[in-house]
Order: C-alpha cells, then structure tokens, then sequence
C-alpha cells in the first residue's frame, strides 16, 4: 500500500492537500490438464482511494474550500483461460473474464457564475463486466505470416441509477 499526503502554501494564499492510497492482492492458478492442455486462473482484488482539495485563505483568516475531490474504488476480478496446443504448433485459447466495480465519486468545485462551491458530483454505485473470448492462432501459414482468429463478447449490465450532477 502506497500513501502520498502533501500540502504548501503560496503567496496568493492557497492550501492544497492530496492523498492517494492504493493497494492490490491477486491470486494465480495454473495446471496442467492433459497433454498439451492448459488451465489458467487469477483472481485479484484493487483498491484505490484519491482525495484532493485546495482551500483559499479569506482575508478574515477564515479557511473557505475551493475544490474538493473524492474518489474510491474497488475492483475484483476473475480471468480464467484453457489453452490447448495442437502438434502443428496452432493454438486454441478459450476463456472468461469478470470483473465487480464499486465505487463513490464526491466533487465539488468553485462555480463563477454561482459565486460558491457546488456540488459537481456525486455518485455511489456497483457495476459489472463479463467478457467471454475464443481465439486460434495458426503458426506459420507461410514464411513470416501468422494467422489469428477469434470471436470476444463483452457484457455490462446497465443499473438504472440516479446520478447527481450540480
């Protein structure tokens, strides 16, 4: 895990502070089915947290936010793969990845026109992906040409959602 905090000051009165946190855990499997027959799987869990914010300094010694940033994920992940060789040196590669997003954005930034802060974003939320692949790869078709073919299908569900937006 990673943490960077740092903050300065300048003549014209502002203080900026960031922080960042990041961490990542994965797990790998790899056997040998049959001859010439492979399985792979990972699972791997991320973590990334990022939070910004720049303050002015008023004339009263008063601090007054100018802009806010705060964002959070977590990722978890699943890739499995089969791969087969066959005596000609051509390859069979099947296999499933899945991925689960949660995350939550928090924004706020000065607005002119307004003459404050306001909220720019905020969202909570999960989201899927599924892709699925089959893929064959021809060595050596002729000299110095290789063929690579395959068919890939991405999902992602849509969850109907209710985002903010200032």
């Amino acid at each position: 895990m990673r943490r960077q905090v740092w903050s300065c000051w300048n003549s014209v009165h502002w203080n900026h502070q960031s922080t960042n946190y990041t961490g990542n855990l994965g797990l790998k499997y790899h056997q040998s089915l049959a001859n010439n027959t492979f399985f792979k799987s990972q699972v791997s869990y991320s973590y990334n947290h990022v939070y910004f914010q720049i303050d002015s300094l008023l004339r009263s010694g008063e601090r007054e936010r100018f802009v806010f940033d705060d964002y959070i994920d977590h990722k978890l992940r699943l890739n499995t793969e089969i791969l087969h060789q066959f005596e000609n040196q051509s390859r069979l590669k099947a296999g499933l990845l899945l991925t689960q997003h949660w995350y939550h954005y928090d924004s706020e930034d000065w607005v002119d026109n307004v003459g404050r802060v306001s909220e720019v974003l905020k969202e909570t939320g999960t989201t899927s992906l599924v892709q699925a692949f089959v893929q064959w790869e021809e060595h050596d078709l002729i000299d110095d040409l290789q063929l690579s073919t395959g068919l890939h299908y991405t999902y992602i569900p849509i969850i109907q959602q209710h985002l903010q937006i200032g």
